[in-house]
């Protein structure tokens, strides 16, 4: 899949998960997202589940048609992303890996090596030049972990967003194209239940990530999970959504692994005072649609 003439999907689907991170119901699959700038020198966008990195090393080398990588740009370093980092060092031991101190510091500990030869260590405002493409660095911590960059591709106006912003599905399993409302609302689960469960632990530090790319630019194809959203300044509309309440309702959320754990919640309930408060189970076995959780109440 081309989403420029020089920017291509490399990333792989799975339709063997049933859920996400053993939590979150994903019934279209997953997409680990992974893309190609091919210029002058060729960089490569994060890695992929462990579990397929046989498959994204051929599709890196389909893509190049016989060229090698230069660079593995590292935004995010949860396993989904870059579990084949080393893999991929290994291949092409010619490449040098770019990403922030607090990425190669876990590489160190996943890795046992933090590639202290052929590294590249970026911060806030940084810039690399492949030739025609110029990248720019944006630091965005705790979004959702603290090593996260976002990366903005200065001449096709593209942005590499790691977890920022996406949704959940792999790319084979859509049925409506690009159609812009189911897109928004699988953007909507996504952000209100990985990104701002917790409003004082992720949706300031997603807001802020959000307001310094604004600050940079106005108009970009945001290469996000799973895709590529073909729609110019297309997060104003839904950006809201991490930290805007559908409607006002107190709620308690009960996430347990026995059964009998449950039953506290209404000694709880009636010792904070708050009868009217409503109780959903959230485990990974009855996790009720975002819907009735955390996209519809304010209080949890």
């Amino acid at each position: 899949m081309k989403i420029t003439e020089d920017v291509v999907y490399v990333g792989v689907n799975d339709h063997e998960i049933d859920l996400f991170e053993g939590h979150y119901d994903v019934p279209n699959g997953m997409a680990y997202n992974s893309y190609v700038v091919i210029d002058d020198k060729i960089t490569v966008f994060d890695s992929v589940d462990a579990r397929f990195g046989n498959q994204w090393l051929k599709n890196i080398a389909d893509a190049l048609g016989g060229r090698t990588p230069d660079y593995l740009v590292v935004q995010h370093m949860e396993p989904d992303h870059s579990s084949n980092v080393l893999a991929f060092a290994n291949e092409y031991p010619q490449a040098t890996i770019v990403s922030s101190q607090k990425a190669f510091a876990m590489m160190k500990n996943y890795f046992d090596n933090d590639f202290p030869q052929r590294r590249i260590v970026v911060g806030e405002g940084d810039e690399l030049c492949t030739g025609k493409h110029v990248f720019r660095f944006i630091t965005a911590p705790m979004v959702h972990w603290p090593e996260v960059i976002v990366t903005y591709d200065t001449t096709d106006k593209v942005l590499f967003s790691a977890d920022a912003f996406g949704k959940f599905g792999a790319l084979d399993a859509e049925d409506d194209g690009w159609a812009w409302a189911n897109t928004a609302f699988r953007f909507r689960r996504f952000s209100k239940n990985c990104k701002a469960w917790n409003s004082t632990r992720y949706a300031p530090f997603t807001d802020l990530c959000s307001r310094k790319i604004s600050a940079i630019i106005s108009t970009f194809t945001t290469c996000g999970r799973p895709t590529a959203w073909k729609r110019t300044a297309c997060l104003s509309p839904i950006l809201p959504c991490t930290d805007t309440p559908n409607k006002r309702l107190n709620i308690l959320l009960n996430a347990c692994v026995k059964k009998e754990s449950e039953s506290p919640c209404p000694t709880l309930q009636e010792a904070i005072g708050r009868k009217t408060w409503k109780t959903h189970s959230v485990t990974a076995n009855s996790c009720l649609p975002p819907r009735r959780t955390t996209r519809a109440y304010s209080r949890i």
